[in-house]
């Protein structure tokens, strides 16, 4: 299984992507976990997570917590605004796949 950390602000539409992400997930057998995060504590937490997504609006907020290129290990990937928009289950979950292919 497959540890996936999601780094959004608390909300349904977050909810509801997770939900889709998992049938997906299901559909196309794939055995993932979806752990969803606020801010603060998700990027404290990330190294204990196999990949992390971050939602579109927390792109600017980086910065914030250092710098990602210092952990070369880390798989972070950044959700588009209009995957997360439309809660494009199969699109995240792709976006998933390729973090956890190319490190």
């Amino acid at each position: 299984m497959k540890n996936i950390l999601l780094i959004s602000l608390p909300a349904v539409a977050t909810k509801m992507l997770v939900k889709r992400v998992g049938e997906a997930s299901a559909k196309q057998g794939d055995d993932i976990k979806i752990t969803t995060l606020a801010e603060s504590e998700g990027f404290e937490r990330m190294d204990e997570f196999d990949a992390t997504l971050l939602s579109p609006h927390l792109r600017f907020h980086v910065g914030k917590y250092g710098r990602l290129d210092d952990k070369p290990n880390m798989r972070v990937g950044i959700i588009d605004s209009v995957t997360y928009g439309n809660l494009d289950g199969e699109a995240v979950l792709e976006t998933i796949s390729q973090l956890l292919l190319f490190p």
